[in-house]
């Protein structure tokens, strides 16, 4: 079924709405106005699908094809069963819907600006969870696998998260200012850059442990690379945890980090509380 809807004033529209109805009426294509107005907008999307179904059914019945005869009554039934629904432009309805002007009603939009502004208890606890998983660049396996490890741990497993977090090798080597970011610390050890007490880590999940000594490689590249990283990052005071002797290009791990060092505005607990409803 088709329907015309909208304003129409001029007398050159009617003389085509009329040719429209006669032409409906001709492919036997069932036709109901429900105003006697249209637009020229749906004139023109209306003779745009009878010449899109009419080539389409050409094809279909194998206007292509010199070993197929045509047949008129395949015709008629694309244009009858098939073309009506074919999908339309994008954000509308599929199927002979498309011709009409309907518009939506003015309260479904406030309807869905009031869902949209109340955060589920779940939609806050996902937010967090990946605030801190995208800040230390980690997979949702390996963000797992640290939450599980925190529980077996003593003491508060939000906390302990955030201190396996912050004790990885790539966190401790841009808190070293070593590296711009964490990416860039990542970056340097998989390319091996990188030393701990003596010896190459390739690791940046390696977990590093009150006492151990993180060095640059005795060569050029890997020296220039942390001496521009240091020269490019303004001072900052370290965190106590840490210790850094930039004329030997090296750091040392004094102790666990203190929470209050970790800074960063994220609520473990409710990372802690997603992970505990998944299991």
């Amino acid at each position: 079924m088709i329907s015309f809807s909208g304003n129409f004033q001029t007398n050159n529209f009617n003389e085509i709405f009329q040719f429209l109805i006669l032409l409906c009426s001709t492919l036997c294509i069932p036709l109901s106005v429900e105003y006697i107005e249209c637009t020229e907008m749906a004139i023109t999307e209306f003779l745009l699908f009878i010449l899109t179904a009419t080539i389409g059914g050409m094809f279909l019945c194998g206007a292509n094809d010199p070993n197929r005869k045509r047949n008129k009554e395949d015709l008629l039934a694309f244009i009858l069963f098939e073309a009506p629904f074919w999908p339309g432009p994008v954000n509308t309805q599929p199927g002979l819907f498309w011709l009409t002007n309907k518009r939506p009603r003015a309260g479904s939009d406030l309807r869905n600006q009031s869902r949209s502004g109340k955060k589920s208890q779940y939609r806050i606890r996902l937010e967090e969870k990946q605030k801190l998983r995208f800040h230390d660049g980690l997979t949702e396996r390996q963000l797992l696998k640290y939450v599980r490890i925190a529980g077996k741990a003593k003491g508060s497993t939000g906390q302990v998260l955030l201190q396996l977090l912050e004790m990885r090798l790539d966190n401790i080597l841009f808190r070293l200012g070593m590296a711009p970011t964490i990416p860039g610390a990542r970056q340097l050890v998989n390319h091996r850059h990188i030393l701990v007490n003596g010896r190459i880590v390739d690791i940046p999940s390696y977990r590093c442990k009150p006492r151990d000594t993180i060095a640059a490689r005795d060569e050029q590249k890997s020296r220039a690379l942390i001496q521009n990283s240091l020269d490019s990052s303004p001072p900052e005071e370290l965190p106590n945890h840490l210790t850094l002797q930039p004329f030997q290009y090296k750091g040392l791990v004094n102790q666990i980090i203190d929470s209050k060092w970790v800074g960063l505005k994220i609520n473990e607990l409710l990372v802690v509380e997603y992970y505990s409803r998944q299991t």
